[in-house]
């Protein structure tokens, strides 16, 4: 999380469909810093 005027703050760095869990796993393995969070989506992409 990230910290704002003493307030945290949740940061999301990427969001992958399920069928992409693997190359978002990599992406979190390869990041040298943390700078938010991977969200492995299970709902149907309609985008």
């Amino acid at each position: 999380m990230a910290t704002t005027a003493g307030r945290s703050a949740r940061v999301i760095d990427r969001t992958s469909p399920f069928e992409r869990t693997l190359e978002a796993i990599a992406h979190v393995e390869r990041s040298r810093t943390k700078v938010g969070n991977v969200v492995v989506s299970m709902a149907p992409d309609h985008g």
